[in-house]
């Protein structure tokens, strides 16, 4: 692997890391307006105070991206998509 591979690699994990983040912290809010929140402790609304739920799904969308390139999924996806078919069909 080459350093250039990697710097792309990282700044793509990078995105689709705070795609997760927007994407996640979205659906909680909606869930979260859509349901009855029970009474709960002080401390547990404070549970993030220092964003462990933003950091929670910054890192799960990074890590699933690092995985999926070295697995190979990403490969696979780009030669099977939805837009690779639109693409043969032009």
């Amino acid at each position: 692997m080459n350093l250039h591979y990697l710097l792309k690699l990282i700044i793509e994990a990078f995105f689709v890391g705070i795609l997760t983040v927007l994407v996640g912290s979205l659906i909680t809010f909606c869930l979260s307006s859509n349901y009855l929140i029970p009474k709960i402790s002080k401390d547990c609304k404070n549970y993030n105070k220092y964003f462990i739920r933003e950091i929670t799904l910054f890192l799960t969308g990074f890590c699933i991206h690092i995985f999926c390139e070295m697995v190979g999924l990403n490969t696979w996806y780009i030669k099977n998509s939805a837009a690779q078919l639109i693409n043969l069909n032009k």
